[in-house]
């Protein structure tokens, strides 16, 4: 049975702060992230930028991410893009970005967005998707930093 689509929303808006909370705790940007080549900046810059991404789908724009077989490189030229090193100002957008993309989200309940590639998700699912990002790379940062 699918879960509900509010489910899913309280998931992303709870997995979000703890990532958003340990982003703020004071960390060293420049701290290699153990197991990616990436370094904490580096990380936020990621979750900062897929951030808009998401809200972009949610509000009915095509993704960021037009194509599978070029995500990385398509990823890479968003890391490149963004000017901060500042976690905390990165930690405000992801925020203020997730925020938005819930409300536009709001309760559409068997509706489906327009994913990577041009794929359709179901609301719950790309939500659910949004969970694994922030629980994923929140396990990244979380490990690198002992908490």
């Amino acid at each position: 049975m699918p879960g509900s689509v509010s489910s899913a929303v309280a998931a992303v808006d709870r997995t979000r702060g703890c990532f958003t909370q340990l982003l703020r705790s004071g960390l060293d940007g420049s701290q290699k992230v153990k197991g990616l080549s990436w370094t904490i900046r580096d990380l936020a810059a990621h979750l900062a930028s897929g951030s808009i991404a998401y809200r972009q789908v949610a509000e009915g724009e095509p993704s960021p991410y037009d194509s599978l077989d070029r995500r990385r490189e398509t990823n890479q030229q968003r890391l490149e893009a963004e000017t901060t090193d500042d976690l905390g100002a990165m930690a405000d957008q992801i925020d203020a970005e997730v925020t938005r993309m819930l409300a536009a989200v709001g309760s559409r309940a068997g509706d489906v967005v327009s994913w990577h590639g041009g794929q359709s998700l179901p609301v719950t699912a790309f939500l659910g998707s949004v969970v694994g990002e922030f629980v994923f790379h929140g396990c990244d940062l979380a490990g690198t930093v002992g908490q």
